[in-house]
C-alpha cells in the first residue's frame, strides 16, 4: 500500500511539473513580465494533490531550467538566478506548498490559494526591486514599461515602481487563477473522498 502511495505521488508530480512548464510557454506578454498559465497550474499542484505535490512538482520545474533546459520565460541555466523575474519563479514553491494546506473546505481552499498568490507577488517585488537595483543599476539592457511609461532605464527603481511593473497589473488574474484552482481542487477532493 505505501509503495502504490509512493508511486502515485511520483506521477502527480511529473503531472504537475509538465503542467507548469506548459503553462509558461503560453504566454502573454505584458510589461517586465509576461502573464502565463503557470500560477494556476502551480495553484492547482497544490490544490488538487496537496502541499508536497505542490512544492516538489514546482521545485523540480526550477531545477530543470537552472540546469539548462530552456522552460524559463526566456530561456534556462544557472545564470537566471540574475533575472529580475527569477523571484516569481522562486516562489512558486512556496505557493505550491500553501495552495496545498486547506483540506475539505472551498472556502479556506480560496482563502490558501488567495494567500499563496499574495507571496508569489510579495516575492517576486522584492526580487524584482533588488535584482533590478542591486545588479541591473547602470545597464541599458532592461527597458520595462507601465502603461508606456518607462520606468527603468538603467536607473534605479522604486519598490513602488517594481510593484506596478510586477504585480499589479496581474494580480487580478492571478486571485482568478487562485479561485478558479481552488474549485477545481475542491471538487477533485470530493470526488476522490467519494471514491
Amino acid at each position: 500500500m505505501h509503495k502504490k502511495i509512493g508511486v502515485r505521488k511520483i506521477a502527480y508530480t511529473a503531472l504537475c511539473t509538465a503542467l507548469i512548464i506548459v503553462g509558461g510557454f503560453v504566454r502573454f506578454p505584458i510589461g517586465a513580465v509576461p502573464i502565463t498559465l503557470q500560477t494556476l497550474f502551480v495553484l492547482l499542484a497544490g490544490s488538487v494533490c496537496g502541499s508536497l505535490v505542490g512544492a516538489l512538482s514546482s521545485f523540480i520545474y526550477i531545477a530543470l531550467g537552472l540546469i539548462g533546459l530552456p522552460i524559463f520565460s526566456a530561456g534556462g541555466g544557472i545564470m537566471y538566478v540574475l533575472y529580475p523575474t527569477f523571484g516569481y519563479l522562486i516562489s512558486f514553491v512556496v505557493a505550491g506548498f500553501i495552495s496545498g494546506l486547506a483540506k475539505k473546505s472551498l472556502p479556506k481552499k480560496i482563502g490558501a490559494n488567495i494567500g499563496a498568490v499574495l507571496v508569489i507577488h510579495l516575492i517576486g517585488v522584492i526580487y524584482f526591486y533588488l535584482m533590478s537595483n542591486l545588479y541591473l543599476k547602470g545597464l541599458d539592457t532592461m527597458h520595462s514599461s507601465v502603461m508606456g511609461n518607462p520606468i527603468y532605464e538603467g536607473t534605479e527603481i522604486s519598490l513602488w515602481q517594481a510593484f506596478l511593473t510586477g504585480s499589479l497589473v496581474f494580480l487580478p488574474l492571478d486571485v482568478l487563477s487562485a479561485i478558479i484552482s481552488a474549485i477545481i481542487g475542491y471538487k477533485v477532493e470530493k470526488i476522490i473522498n467519494k471514491g
